[in-house]
């Protein structure tokens, strides 16, 4: 947890505040490390293969909150099989329907 200075410091080169900083960097090496461990360093610029309205479609549901989770699997899945096509993920999707339904929160 990212601890912020207090509020009554009000020297920017104060040492809550370096120490604030410190912490901010950690964890942004850390994200990079991770980002490079997991080789998805490019996860920004991948185009999802369906928007909203075309998932809802395929899963039979109407849109809204359930939507979000399904673009974020959707994603999820782009990441681990970066080669696939949008043809791959409709295929995947076709047999795995119920499990991903069932894996999304209720709330």
């Amino acid at each position: 947890m990212i601890r912020r200075p207090p509020r009554s410091t009000h020297c920017i080169s104060s040492a809550a505040s370096d120490v604030y900083k410190r912490q901010v960097l950690n964890e942004y090496k850390n994200w990079i490390q991770m980002s490079d461990k997991m080789m998805i360093w490019n996860a920004e610029s991948i185009k999802p293969h369906f928007d909203g309205k075309e998932l809802a479609k395929m899963f039979e549901v109407s849109p809204g909150k359930i939507v979000k989770h399904l673009l974020d699997d959707q994603l999820s899945w782009q990441l681990v099989n970066p080669a696939k096509t949008k043809e791959d993920y409709a295929a995947y999707v076709e047999a795995n329907k119920k499990v991903i339904l069932s894996n999304i929160p209720s709330k």
